[in-house]
């Protein structure tokens, strides 16, 4: 996956405002942290997960710099075959699956993370 100048600004700013609410900031690490070298591209996944059905959950690459950015996984057939894309909520991270449950774990808008399993519905199409 190409890097765009637009993915480039949004991690820039993303970087920036995390930076900026940490007890070590000062105005003038701004000017540091700009300008730094990034690739010119991403790699498409992030992380495998085999589940119990022997299907291979692949994660594409986490843009979490992304204001709407959440989990996409491409969920293949144990002979390679595509079965579908799943989107999960945004800050859950996913652990196993099962033919119709999802189970991993949830970071909150406090950061405090607690266990969560979804039924799976698949949608036509």
């Amino acid at each position: 996956m190409p890097v765009t100048d637009e993915m480039r600004a949004a991690y820039e700013e993303y970087s920036l405002a995390r930076y900026r609410t940490s007890p070590e900031y000062s105005p003038d690490d701004d000017v540091r942290s700009c300008g730094r070298p990034y690739p010119d591209s991403l790699p498409l996944f992030q992380r495998l997960l085999v589940d119990r059905g022997g299907r291979i959950w692949a994660q594409e690459y986490a843009r979490y710099w992304e204001p709407d950015w959440h989990p996409t996984y491409i969920v293949f057939s144990p002979d390679g075959l595509l079965l579908g894309r799943v989107d999960l909520p945004p800050r859950f991270q996913l652990f196993d699956a099962g033919s119709d449950w999802l189970l991993g774990v949830h970071t909150g808008d406090l950061d405090v993370p607690f266990v969560e399993l979804y039924s799976v519905v698949s949608e036509p199409g």
